[in-house]
């Protein structure tokens, strides 16, 4: 009988905790790292040393651990006045060398995102080092927002390769997987898996401790937005979308938009305002 193999899984992806302000991917790894390490697999993460764009988790290539999970943080720049969510990111000649060393002392490598400089050295690497390689781009493959010239420009030369080596991509929705295959993924290789939620034992799944702390009556319907809040993510779509709605049905519901400022919150908040609706809308920001 052939014995499980345990696996060493390396997790890459621009940014992790506590760098928050880099989104949703972090959570995902964060979580899917913990419950791959209670399979018993190996698993370790790496990613650039910034806490956001102006700011880094610690000085140099640094490594520690993280809710159990051991993080290497890889010594990175980034543009800070770029326009765009992260903009070109730089690895040091350091940072290169440790993620070669630890891409070749894993069995498969995991990257999350598409266009900066650690995750796309990292599947140059595993590729070169002839590692499985799994691509999860979060959305990142379409070309939309900031940049769109740029991204058409050099897509076919850097992200078109990454795709193409991997040996699985997931996708989180229908419309995601058909963006990666018109960014030149292969389809028998992309699997739509839906993000994971831990519900830790004696939660209140039901809300109610949430709607007593942020004063949201019981008989509102929540509407939840859980996201960065940029134009990318179509935040102030949503709110000029809540504010037409009829008042008599738009008084049974709550519109709760959940997530960290990432260059829209005040004009996200403007609409709200404007639109009389501030006793209807709650921002709870990362927490």
């Amino acid at each position: 009988m052939n014995q499980k193999k345990n696996l060493r899984v390396l997790n890459v992806l621009i940014g992790y905790l506590p760098a928050v302000a880099w989104g949703g991917p972090i959570t995902v790894v964060q979580q899917n790292a913990t419950a791959l390490q209670r399979r018993g697999h190996q698993v370790s993460v790496c990613a650039s040393n910034r806490l956001d764009r102006t700011r880094q988790v610690a000085p140099g290539n640094t490594e520690g651990h993280v809710d159990g999970i051991r993080v290497v943080y890889l010594n990175t720049r980034v543009w800070q006045y770029w326009s765009g969510t992260v903009g070109p990111t730089l690895l040091s000649l350091s940072a290169m060398r440790r993620l070669w060393q630890e891409v070749g002392a894993s069995d498969v490598v995991h990257v999350h995102g598409s266009r900066n400089m650690v995750v796309l050295l990292a599947a140059v690497f595993a590729k070169m080092r002839s590692r499985a390689l799994v691509v999860q781009p979060h959305g990142t493959a379409a070309q939309i927002v900031s940049s769109i010239r740029l991204k058409r420009i050099l897509d076919p030369i850097l992200v078109r390769p990454v795709l193409r080596w991997a040996n699985a991509i997931l996708a989180l929705t229908p419309a995601e997987r058909e963006h990666i295959i018109r960014g030149g993924g292969n389809p028998e290789q992309i699997r739509i898996v839906a993000n994971g939620i831990r519900v830790q034992d004696g939660a209140d799944t039901r809300g109610n401790g949430f709607r007593k702390r942020f004063g949201i009556t019981a008989d509102r319907t929540l509407l939840l937005f859980l996201a960065r809040i940029n134009p990318k993510k179509g935040t102030d779509i949503l709110a000029r979308a809540f504010a037409a709605i009829r008042p008599e049905v738009r008084s049974t519901l709550h519109l709760v938009v959940a997530g960290p400022d990432d260059g829209q919150l005040a004009e996200v908040q403007t609409i709200i305002r404007e639109a009389g609706l501030d006793e209807q809308v709650t921002f709870t920001g990362s927490s």
